[in-house]
């Protein structure tokens, strides 16, 4: 089997589980919008004035926060990607995709760039909304964005993957990506 094949169909087939689970869109979509309305729309009247730019860089609240809460939604998605790594483990996928006669670099790889797409998508619905919301952000910067967006998406996929693999149970799992996870977060 073609190497690019591989990387495609298993790509293909994270964006299509992706768009089937209607759960996990609105978790993914939910949990940005709930820093971006708590933490950007709730403190940004706190944050007004020649201090607060220059705090932030010459740049509002909203349009500061944005950034951080596009990466937000990446790199926890990105993460969680790994999970379906142990679903494919308990009902046996994974045990098929390491016995086909395919390359199983190109079979991980093509599952890692499947789930930064799929974080892309996540990434993009969050942040269309903030350029109407942050009157600092500009499009022209939407292509960059999403360019670095998807390295970051796949560098954290591939952690989580790499996570996954070594772990036999979800709730471990879990654990140790939320250890990992959260300082990120709130660094972001």
């Amino acid at each position: 089997m073609n190497r690019g094949n591989i990387v495609y169909i298993m790509a293909y087939r994270q964006v299509r589980r992706f768009v089937r689970a209607t759960s996990r869109i609105a978790g993914t979509i939910m949990n940005p919008l709930i820093f971006l309305v708590f933490f950007g729309l709730g403190w940004s009247t706190l944050f007004k004035g020649n201090m607060a730019r220059m705090l932030f860089y010459g740049l509002d609240y909203l349009s500061y926060l944005a950034p951080g809460i596009y990466m937000m939604t990446l790199f926890v998605s990105g993460f969680i990607g790994g999970v379906s790594v142990l679903w494919d483990k308990e009902f046996g996928f994974l045990k098929e995709i390491l016995v086909a006669p395919a390359s199983r670099t190109y079979a991980i790889l093509g599952r890692a760039f499947g789930d930064a797409l799929t974080n892309i998508i996540q990434g993009l619905i969050i942040l269309l909304p903030m350029y109407f919301i942050a009157p600092s952000l500009r499009l022209s910067g939407l292509l960059p964005t999403l360019a670095i967006g998807f390295i970051i998406a796949l560098t954290f996929n591939s952690i989580g993957i790499l996570i996954a693999s070594r772990m036999t149970s979800m709730e471990g799992f879990h654990l140790i990506i939320n250890l990992i996870m959260w300082p990120i977060v709130f660094l972001s």
